[in-house]
């Protein structure tokens, strides 16, 4: 808790010195100041703040001086300490001052130093004032409370008493009451008790000859159940309680002189005094007899119920073996069905790739693979993916999407082929390529009028309207928002259909000198404004490139880009790359084999995958049948990974290290992360996927991909190139402070 000071001065300049002179322990919550001009002026605030701790002083004020102020505080505040500051320092100011009880004395000038360790001091001292008057009060709290309980003590024990008298009437009483005999004797074998229903059921008091001499069972007829053997009285729980031991029996029959028989059930314990030495023992017991008879009864119904279970279990076993032969016959229909299944989905996938067949065979002859770039509209090694189907919904239900992932996916390729379906189907669609748009020279201003000339030109809008003007005619916005304007009174009036917009390569704008924020919450207003403004709903957006959502927007205080819709871009799967056959065919003598062992390799990345389907039909011997597998291999060997920097035309595995390790984003710690985490997915086999920066920097260069929810190395050219001694090397490179 910080102290508190007043100052009382009637000098304007020496609050701003003291403020700046105590600035560090102000800032740091050790002091708070007060400030007064006079006297009266103290005496009003030290009623607002009675817990100031310590009073710096003038003399010399108007309304009242120090001294005055002295002789008040004394009266009214002799808690607080004072000490003087004034420029009258002679020895008769001292003295008055002290003797009206200032603490200490200082003289102006201030010397700052001296004033701090005054201050401290007296700060010291009021503390342990204040602590030992705490202490003080504590104490008499203390002693109050320590009375107080023994007050209450003493009326807890009369009431215990009071209580403990009124308890043992009541406890006589209860004894009594109880349906059941209690006997007490002590260590001598002395009554000290017996109820009314001890002395019925015994039949007489308790004898203390009997328990002395030990001829209990002889003196009260005791004998073991069912017999005509008396109960040895060295085994009776009273006895026993006598010698330390509880214990219990219900085998103990009162033989009475009439003939009756009275089962008894006993419990017997001892009671000790302070010294471990029996005091007491105590017996309780009842006459058992209805329950001896319920149990008679009660194994009388068991044997009948034994019986019963007898009979259920034999019907049990009957059912458990009908149900046994229900459930070979489901097994066998099961069986049956799993096979019909399995042979519907064979069916199913000889069909997909009959229909792949046709299509290639009505292909024409100059059928060739394409190695990088985007594959035209009628391409015939286009493979159609899982993430065609999930664009092509996604579009046609309005969603904004985007395909963000690692290059030479065929990100651009999917574009122009979702393209060509959308405008078959009457959508407007425009493709937008931000990498041409500008670089580090580019301004704003240019950038944004690219952008807006790039759709204009997509759309087909540059004969109807001079884009020129109408950029300079609305000079009076900002450039997004004259781009955002374009869009709501040029495209949306001019195309009463759905609009789809692609932008590729999104990711160049990271490399602008400017921020692009704008321009991507531009986006998200478009996908706002379709709640009130219905022709909204008819503008779509799709981004490609290599980035994350989380990277659009730099500025961490503004909301992400949090819209839209994730297209996952994954590599090629056997049945989805049949198309690629037609290629093979003249080739090789098995090409679905031969496709195998390439996805093998490839793990289905569409580059290299295009690229040694090429190299197979350029290859000097064909594979002979039935050593697909090995021959893929050796060709994989000797023209990819042999040397494979000079061999890496065009330019694909070179690209992705220069993306790890000459990216002038990337510091050399996380460079060295980024290592690390490759270095433990090859020599684990993966890592868990994380939407941390390594994790996410990793898949977007494609050495790595996310399969089975972990993360693995994509194919098997990346972890034969990019192997351990690859990492170890890099790492022994790398200049980390």
């Amino acid at each position: 808790m910080a102290a508190r000071i007043m100052v009382v001065d009637d000098e304007p300049d020496l609050e701003v010195l003291i403020r700046q002179k105590f600035r560090r322990h102000i800032r740091g919550g050790d002091l708070e100041f007060v400030f007064a001009h006079n006297g009266v002026d103290a005496l009003a605030k030290l009623e607002a703040h009675p817990d100031i701790d310590l009073i710096l002083s003038d003399i010399n004020m108007p309304e009242m001086d120090g001294l005055t102020l002295l002789e008040e505080l004394k009266r009214s505040y002799p808690l607080v300490k004072v000490v003087m500051v004034s420029a009258y320092g002679d020895m008769e100011n001292i003295r008055t001052a002290m003797n009206r009880g200032a603490f200490d004395f200082l003289t102006k000038p201030i010397n700052f130093q001296d004033l701090e360790a005054t201050t401290s001091k007296t700060l010291e001292y009021v503390k342990q004032i204040k602590s030992a008057l705490e202490q003080e009060q504590q104490a008499r709290q203390a002693e109050r409370r320590l009375l107080v309980s023994l007050q209450q003590e003493i009326e807890i024990r009369h009431q215990a008493e009071a209580a403990l008298r009124k308890s043992e009437g009541r406890l006589t009483q209860y004894l009594e009451a109880l349906p059941i005999g209690v006997s007490v004797i002590d260590a001598q074998g002395r009554s000290f008790y017996v109820n009314q229903r001890a002395k019925e059921l015994l039949g007489q008091g308790v004898k203390p000859a009997a328990v002395a001499s030990g001829n209990i069972s002889e003196t009260y007829h005791l004998y073991r159940s069912g017999t005509d053997q008396l109960y040895p009285s060295d085994d009776l729980p009273i006895t026993r309680a006598l010698r330390g031991e509880k214990s219990t029996t219900d085998g103990i029959d009162i033989h009475r002189s009439d003939g009756t028989v009275i089962p008894l059930e006993t419990w017997a314990t001892p009671i000790f005094d302070p010294d471990g030495q029996v005091a007491y023992a105590i017996a309780v017991f009842q006459d058992i007899t209805q329950r001896k008879q319920a149990e008679a009864e009660r194994q009388q119904f068991t044997r009948q119920l034994e019986k019963k279970n007898l009979a259920l279990r034999q019907v049990r076993d009957q059912l458990v073996e009908a149900n046994q032969t229900l459930e070979d016959k489901v097994r066998e229909r099961t069986q049956e069905l799993t096979q019909t299944l399995q042979l519907l989905r064979a069916t199913q996938a000889e069909l997909e790739i009959e229909n792949a067949l046709l299509r290639s065979a009505r292909l024409p002859a100059s059928f060739d693979y394409q190695v990088g770039g985007s594959l035209p509209m009628d391409a015939p090694t286009y493979v159609v993916r899982q993430a065609d189907r999930h664009l092509y919904r996604a579009l046609k239900l309005g969603e904004f999407c985007y395909i963000l992932n690692a290059r030479q996916m065929g990100k651009s390729s999917l574009r122009v082929q979702i393209t060509q379906r959308l405008k078959g189907e009457g959508v407007a669609c425009a493709a937008i390529d931000i990498s041409e748009i500008g670089n580090r020279n580019t301004t704003l201003e240019q950038w944004y009028a690219g952008l807006m000339y790039g759709l204009a030109s997509s759309l087909d809008l540059v004969s109807k309207i001079n884009v020129r003007s109408w950029w300079r005619e609305h000079q009076f916005l900002p450039p997004v928002q004259r781009l955002g304007e374009f869009i709501n009174a040029v495209v949306l009036e001019h195309y009463v259909e759905d609009v789809v917009i692609f932008i590729d390569e999104i990711d160049s704008v990271l490399s602008l000198d400017f921020a692009t924020d704008d321009f991507f919450i531009l986006l998200r207003t478009c996908f706002n404004r379709r709640a009130d403004q219905p022709k909204y709903q008819r503008l779509t957006f799709v981004l490609l490139g290599v980035a994350t959502p989380s990277q659009l927007i730099q500025d961490k205080n503004r909301t992400p880009f949090n819209i839209g819709q994730a297209i996952e871009l994954n590599g090629f799967q056997l049945h989805e790359a049949q198309p690629l056959l037609k290629g093979l065919n003249d080739y090789v003598s098995n090409p679905q084999a031969v496709l195998a062992a390439i996805l093998h390799w490839t793990g289905g990345q569409p580059f290299l995958t295009q690229k040694l389907c090429k190299l197979v039909r350029s290859a000097d011997q064909p594979a002979a049948e039935g050593q697909e597998d090995s021959w893929v291999a050796d060709l994989v060997q000797s023209q990819i990974l042999t040397n494979w920097e000079a061999q890496d035309e065009p330019e694909h595995i070179r690209t992705i290290r220069d993306r790890l390790l000459n990216n002038h984003h990337f510091s050399p710690e996380f460079v060295l992360r980024l290592l690390q985490l490759y270095q433990r997915i090859l020599e684990e086999g993966s890592a868990p996927v994380g939407e941390f920066p390594e994790s996410i920097e990793l898949r977007l260069s494609g050495m790595v991909c996310k399969r089975d929810g972990q993360l693995k190395v994509t194919n098997r050219i990346y972890e034969w190139v990019f192997n351990l001694d690859w990492v170890h090397r890099e790492l022994g490179r790398l200049k980390v402070p």
